[in-house]
């Protein structure tokens, strides 16, 4: 799968105006009708080696409360994921790939998890899964950004997380 296109209608409203136009996304139309394309995103033309150590990055390696990246228990997961793999594209693939497959999905939790708690149930909504691939990117020397947002679906726009991680530029993952 490329792309996605969608149609949206409304009736008698401007739906072009309720989606933004993006390097993936782009929206066209009027008189209530909007054509929505969503292209899937590519591989980098060009990768970094792990760990990633540019100054500038630094910020978005840091453990925290919530994202205990230096926890012995989480850098160990993420060395099983990753293995000897040190493109960053690869070993990012490889994490958000094994975040969707081992987490159990739940509609919601009642409050936010950390990810020593979620990397011991493996189980969680959207806000879950996201902190858990930030804390094994960041465990296997990938910069990570947490991203929270809406999404549409099942006739509503609901929040959503996910993560952008740097492998020599910015990509979206979403666990």
């Amino acid at each position: 799968l490329t792309q996605v296109r969608l149609e949206v209608r409304d009736g008698g409203g401007a739906p072009e105006t309720l989606f933004p136009t993006t390097t993936r996304q782009t929206v066209s139309g009027g008189d209530g009708v909007a054509a929505v394309t969503v292209r899937a995103g590519e591989a980098p033309a060009t990768t970094l080696q792990l760990p990633v150590t540019a100054p500038d990055l630094q910020p978005y390696l840091q453990p925290s409360d919530m994202v205990q990246s230096a926890d012995p228990r989480v850098i160990a997961q993420a060395r099983e994921i990753v293995g000897d793999e040190r493109d960053s594209w690869q070993a990012a693939r490889r994490l958000n790939q094994w975040v969707y497959r081992h987490m159990v999905k739940v509609a919601s939790e009642p409050r936010p998890l950390s990810a020593l708690e979620i990397i011991e149930t493996k189980r969680g909504d959207c806000s879950e899964h996201a902190v858990l691939l930030a804390a094994l990117a960041q465990a296997a020397g990938l910069p990570v950004r947490m991203v929270a947002g809406l999404a549409y679906g099942a006739g509503a726009y609901r929040y959503h997380a996910w993560n952008e991680v740097y492998v020599g530029t910015w990509v979206e993952m979403d666990p």
